[in-house]
C-alpha cells in the first residue's frame, strides 16, 4: 500500500528512447504520483504526452515482444529551473511559477525572507491541518450545490477544470487558470514546433503515400518515401521545399556534427508513436496506417488525409 503522506520519488527525466522504458517501469506499479525532478533539457516526448492523458498505457515488457495494459491513475509533476517543453506536453500542464525576486534564493537566511526555515518539516508537522483545509473547501462547494465552473476549460482535462474551478469559485477565490497562456509561452521549447512542421510537410504529400523510416525500397511494388530524407530536407513535397534546412525534432536522432539524421532506427521507433493518433495540419486531419514490411523487417506507414469542414 502506498503511503500518500510520503513525497513522490524523484525521477530524472530520461532522454531519447529511454522514456518508454521508464514509463513502463514506473506505471506498472500504478503509482498515485509521478515526479520528474530537475528537468534541465526540454521535455518533448510523444510517448510521455500520450501516457499523461491515456486511461491505460501499453507497457512493453522489457526483454520480450509482448505488452501489458496498465492503468494510469497518477498525478504528474515536473520541477525545473526555466522549464521548457514541447507544445503537446505544455498543454497537459498547470504552471506554478515561483519567483523569489532574487538571483540566489537558496542562500537566504531565515531572517532574510523564509517564512518556514524548514518547509518540508513544517508541512509534515501540519499535514493534518492542510488536508483539513482542503476538505473544508470541497465540502463548502458541495454544500453550495457542487456546481462545476464552465468559463475556462482544458483540453483532455475538462472535468478536472470544472470541479477545481467550482471549488475555488464557491470559496470566492478568483484567478483559476488565468495567466497559464503567458507561462506556457515562456516555457515553449525553441524546437517544439518542429513536430508540427514535420506533420505539415507530410500533409503536402498525396493521400495514400507510403513512408518508411529510411531508404526508399518499394513496398509490394509500390513507391515509398523515406522519412529520413524528408527530415533531412531531401524529399520534401513541392518545389518550395527545395534547399531547406533539416527539421530538428528532439530525440529523433539528429546528429549535430554531420547536420543530418544519420540513422533510421530512432526515426522508426518514434514514428510508431506518431502513428497511434491523428494529427492536424490546417484544415487536414492526418492519420497513419501501420503496415508490416516483413521482407525488410520494418514498418511502412500509409498516409490518410481527411479535410475537415471549416
Amino acid at each position: 500500500m502506498i503511503d500518500s503522506a510520503k513525497p513522490a520519488p524523484a525521477i530524472a527525466p530520461p532522454k531519447g528512447d529511454e522514456m518508454g522504458k521508464t514509463l513502463t517501469s514506473v506505471l506498472k506499479k500504478v503509482p498515485r504520483r509521478v515526479r520528474f525532478d530537475n528537468a534541465h533539457d526540454a521535455i518533448a516526448s510523444a510517448e510521455l504526452a500520450m501516457a499523461m492523458t491515456a486511461p491505460t498505457y501499453g507497457a512493453r515488457i522489457l526483454g520480450a515482444s509482448e505488452t501489458v495494459d496498465v492503468e494510469v491513475r497518477a498525478v504528474w509533476g515536473f520541477t525545473a529551473n526555466n522549464f521548457e517543453a514541447s507544445k503537446e506536453i505544455l498543454r497537459r500542464l498547470i504552471f506554478i511559477p515561483l519567483d523569489a525576486g532574487e538571483a540566489d534564493p537558496e542562500n537566504r537566511t531565515p531572517a532574510g525572507g523564509w517564512r518556514h526555515k524548514d518547509l518540508r518539516a513544517w508541512v509534515s508537522e501540519h499535514r493534518g491541518e492542510l488536508v483539513w483545509a482542503c476538505l473544508t473547501l470541497i465540502q463548502n462547494w458541495v454544500a453550495q450545490g457542487a456546481v462545476p465552473q464552465d468559463r475556462i476549460t482544458r483540453g483532455s482535462y475538462g472535468a478536472w477544470a470544472g470541479v477545481i474551478g467550482g471549488i475555488l469559485d464557491a470559496a470566492g477565490i478568483d484567478g483559476f487558470l488565468l495567466g497559464q497562456d503567458e507561462e506556457q509561452e515562456k516555457a515553449r521549447d525553441s524546437s517544439q514546433d518542429a513536430m508540427q512542421q514535420f506533420i505539415d510537410v507530410l500533409a503536402d504529400f498525396p493521400p495514400g503515400t507510403l513512408f518508411r523510416p529510411g531508404g526508399n525500397t518499394p513496398f509490394e511494388e509500390l513507391d515509398v518515401v523515406s522519412l529520413q530524407a524528408v527530415l533531412n530536407g531531401e524529399a520534401r513535397a513541392g518545389d518550395d521545399h527545395v534547399g531547406v534546412e533539416p527539421i530538428l525534432i528532439p530525440n529523433w536522432g539528429y546528429d549535430r556534427v554531420s547536420g543530418q539524421y544519420e540513422s533510421a532506427g530512432r526515426i522508426g521507433r518514434n514514428m510508431q508513436t506518431v502513428a497511434r493518433k491523428p494529427w492536424r495540419s490546417g484544415d487536414k486531419e492526418l492519420t497513419f496506417t501501420t503496415l508490416d514490411d516483413t521482407r525488410n523487417k520494418t514498418k511502412v506507414y500509409r498516409l490518410g488525409v481527411k479535410v475537415r469542414a471549416a
